[in-house]
C-alpha cells in the first residue's frame, strides 16, 4: 500500500502522519535531553546521549519519510542511513547503561559493551548499502539480547531506576510487535505511526528512569 500524500502550502509532504510523528519524538528527546543536560555523573551523561542519538534519528526520519517517491532521492536515502544510525547508537548507549548496571565482573562487562560496539559497527556496515527500518528493529533485538546475563540481578536490586526502564523496555518491545506484524489503522495511520506512540510511551519512561539513576545502580 503506496503512502499518502498531502500538499502543504505547495510542498508535498509524503506519509504526513509518519512525518508528524517523527517530530513529535524529536521534539520528546530535545526535551528530555535539555534536562539531563545540566546534570553530572557518567550514567547521566550516558543517558543524555540516548535521547540526544534517538531525537536525530527521529528528526532525520522527518525527510526521509516525508519526501514523496522520486524526488531528492539521494538526500532522503542519506537521511536513512542518519535516522537508521541514530536509533542504532541510542540502542548501543542503552545497552551500556544496562550491562553497567547489571554486570558486576569487569571481564564479562567489558566482553558484553565490546559485543554491542561490534554490532553497531557491523549495523553501520549493512544499513549504509540498504537504509531498511527493519534492520533497525533486528539491531535493537539483538542488542536487548546482551543485557540477558544481567537482567535479573539489574532489576532484583530494586535500584530507583530500574522499574521505569522495564517498563520503557517492554513498551519498546511492544512497539516493535506492531511495525514487524505492520498492525495499522489505515493507510494514514499505519504500523509505524502507532509503533511511533508505543516508543513516545517508552521515551517517557525511560526518561524518568534516567532522572531516577543516581548512577548507585552500577554493578558491584
Amino acid at each position: 500500500m503506496s503512502a499518502p500524500v498531502i500538499e502543504v502550502a505547495g510542498l508535498v509532504v509524503r506519509a504526513p502522519v509518519t512525518t508528524v510523528t517523527n517530530a513529535i519524538l524529536a521534539t520528546q528527546c530535545a526535551a528530555f535531553a535539555s534536562v539531563l543536560d545540566g546534570r553530572s555523573g557518567t550514567r547521566s551523561r550516558l543517558w543524555l546521549l540516548f535521547f540526544l542519538f534517538l531525537g536525530l534519528g527521529a528528526l532525520a526520519g522527518m525527510p526521509k519519510h516525508g519526501i514523496p517517491d522520486g524526488v531528492f532521492e539521494g538526500f532522503r536515502r542519506a537521511a536513512g542511513v542518519v535516522s537508521n544510525m541514530g536509533v542504532a547508537v541510542a540502542t548501543t548507549v542503552l545497552v551500556v547503561l544496562g550491562v553497567g548496571a547489571a554486570v558486576a565482573r569487569p571481564a564479562l562487562r567489558r566482553l558484553l559493551v565490546g559485543l554491542a560496539l561490534l554490532q553497531l559497527v557491523s549495523f553501520a556496515a549493512l544499513t549504509i548499502g540498504h537504509p531498511a527500518f527493519i534492520l533497525v528493529a533486528v539491531n535493537a533485538a539483538i542488542g536487548l539480547t546482551l543485557l540477558a546475563p544481567g537482567a535479573a540481578r539489574f532489576f532484583g536490586r530494586r535500584s530507583p531506576s530500574s522499574g521505569w526502564v522495564l517498563a520503557g523496555v517492554v513498551v519498546v518491545a511492544a512497539g516493535a510487535a506492531i511495525y514487524v506484524g505492520e498492525i495499522g489503522i489505515g493507510p494514514w495511520v499505519n504500523h509505524v505511526d502507532v509503533g511511533h506512540g508505543f516508543v513516545a510511551l517508552a521515551l517517557f519512561f525511560l526518561y524518568r528512569g534516567a532522572l531516577a539513576d543516581d548512577g548507585a545502580s552500577w554493578a558491584t
